[in-house]
């Protein structure tokens, strides 16, 4: 999905206990498949996720028709860029210890936690690109893990950028963000329904950390199963 180019993978340190519970044979198999495919590392370190306080990573996810709310905050975050043009920004409020038994057990009822990936596709230039209610610049992927069970909503909106992609810490800015439930595994319960995601946030520069964080979000995209328009009108009470 992601339009910069491919980077050799170097796998982080086993730092931390590896757990051995398993969610199901279905789950193993996609784990097994996209480990074998894309070369998904063991673990983090301790080390990659020190250094990204000091910049900012807020939200706040409403439910249009349901008033649910979230205000999520991530103290990890990071950033990778193609050009200056282009960024994709990761941020989490999962434990590095979370991450790792991730890849271990995707189903594991003792996670939960969110993750969000903001890809801006077109930097706005002042008076060059137009900014409209209508607009957008970057589309969203948020991730929300409850006891185990997931959900990936996905939707777009018009980033503020603050700074440059390429810069040593690069962040923005999205207001109401229309976001809807894209997929999920069969024991989550949206309690939001459609929803709107402010957000502002700054990342440092660590491609190998985005890589990281962005196979995360990919196994659990492909865990996790498609859901009808018509499931998503009906889940919110």
């Amino acid at each position: 999905m992601r339009p910069h180019a491919k980077r050799a993978h170097q796998p982080l340190p086993r730092s931390f206990a590896t757990r051995t519970r398993r969610a199901g044979a279905s789950i193993v198999a996609v784990l097994g498949a996209l480990t074998l495919g894309i070369g998904l590392s063991a673990g983090l370190s301790a080390c990659s996720l020190i250094g990204l306080h000091g910049t900012s990573g807020k939200a706040q996810v409403v439910g249009v028709d349901t008033g649910a709310r979230l205000n999520p905050s991530f103290p990890t975050r990071a950033y990778t860029n193609a050009d200056e043009d282009t960024a994709d920004i990761y941020l989490t409020d999962l434990s590095a210890e979370a991450l790792t038994a991730l890849l271990e057990n995707p189903g594991d009822p003792s996670i939960s936690g969110q993750m969000v990936h903001v890809h801006m596709f077109v930097r706005p230039k002042p008076g060059r690109t137009p900014i409209q209610q209508t607009a957008i610049s970057a589309t969203v992927r948020h991730l929300i893990i409850a006891n185990g069970q997931v959900g990936l909503y996905t939707g777009a909106g018009f980033m503020f950028p603050s700074g440059t992609p390429g810069d040593k810490v690069f962040g923005g800015s999205i207001t109401r963000a229309d976001l809807r439930l894209e997929r999920a595994t069969p024991g989550f319960t949206d309690r939001l329904g459609p929803a709107e995601m402010t957000i502002s946030f700054g990342a440092k520069k660590d491609p190998v950390l985005s890589d990281e964080l962005h196979r995360r979000i990919e196994l659990l995209a492909m865990v996790a199963q498609p859901v009808e328009e018509s499931e998503t009108a009906d889940a919110a009470p």
